[in-house]
């Protein structure tokens, strides 16, 4: 039984990276009826002491003397208040009992799950902030990689054209290599029209912490973390894991499956331009395929004591 005991301790300890207190508390207080804050517990000590009054009862000589005894208990009630804190959590999660899942399906929506996965940040702010500071690089990096690549290209296909006569192998090699110029000369095109257009699209990009969870079959879920519920702060956070976090992690959320399939869009409407810059700036940071969305209410992951 003890060594049963200490294994129900050792399961119950978590490390929690994020709490969202009100979502928790929300959650708890529809199951409970309320929020319990704190806990205060009453117990009796007794304390008896024993003393003689300094005489005797009974009949002298006949055997039935006796010692006059009194006890004395004193009753000392104590109090004592406990902080509920994360002893809540973990009533939760035993009271939901919601099995740890690895695989949805698309029509789910508004679920509470745990889902369990590796763990990777995304920190928008950073790199919304270091855009503006990149862009007079642009020329140095991006475009001279770009350039060089159509210089090569072009070399190779006048060598290419020089030949007579050409064979079928070498008429093809020159259409792919007049396919991959013109479709290199258009990236850069592209890549410069973004980065003029770019002091215009800053201020609609995601700002603060978002994370992306990938559980072992490989389904990917994003969603944005709140500084304020955050157990370390940011900075903290980065300097420390950088944007992967080690080992597996649980996240305790409502979880939306994303709908794939391609709506008619307005191109002239200007909030449909903005959404496609969001989703493409989203794409950018995570190119994997995103399965869904969670809002997460707790990110912890379970402790080993040895």
């Amino acid at each position: 039984m003890e060594h049963e005991n200490e294994n129900q301790t050792e399961t119950a300890l978590i490390d929690i990276f994020y709490k969202d207190t009100e979502r928790l508390n929300s959650i708890i207080s529809q199951i409970n009826k309320g929020t319990l804050q704190s806990l205060t517990t009453k117990s009796e000590d007794l304390q008896g002491s024993t003393f003689y009054s300094g005489g005797k009862v009974g009949i002298p000589g006949s055997g039935l003397e006796c010692n006059q005894q009194s006890k004395e208990e004193n009753k000392k009630i104590i109090e004592e208040n406990r902080l509920i804190q994360d002893f809540s959590v973990i009533d939760l999660l035993q009271t939901l009992n919601l099995e740890v899942i690895d695989s949805v399906t698309n029509d789910m929506l508004a679920d509470l799950v745990i889902l369990e996965g590796s763990l990777k940040l995304q920190n928008y702010k950073a790199i919304s902030n270091a855009i503006p500071l990149l862009m007079p690089f642009y020329d140095m990096f991006g475009k001279k990689d770009n350039d060089l690549k159509i210089k090569e290209a072009n070399i190779e296909l006048t060598s290419l054209k020089k030949i007579n006569p050409r064979t079928p192998e070498i008429r093809e090699k020159i259409k792919l290599l007049e396919n991959n110029i013109k479709s290199l000369n258009h990236n850069s095109d592209n890549l410069k029209n973004l980065f003029s257009f770019m002091p215009n699209i800053l201020p609609f990009l995601p700002k603060g912490l978002g994370f992306e969870i990938t559980l072992k079959n490989e389904m990917t879920f994003n969603g944005v973390l709140k500084d304020k519920y955050l157990i370390d702060s940011e900075e903290i956070v980065l300097t420390t894991y950088n944007t992967k976090l080690p080992g597996k992690w649980k996240i305790l959320g409502v979880i939306d499956s994303i709908d794939n399939s391609n709506e008619e869009q307005d191109p002239s409407n200007p909030i449909t331009a903005i959404n496609s810059i969001t989703t493409f700036f989203k794409l950018m940071l995570s190119p994997s395929p995103i399965k869904g969305v969670i809002k997460p209410i707790l990110i912890f992951r379970d402790l080993n004591i040895k």
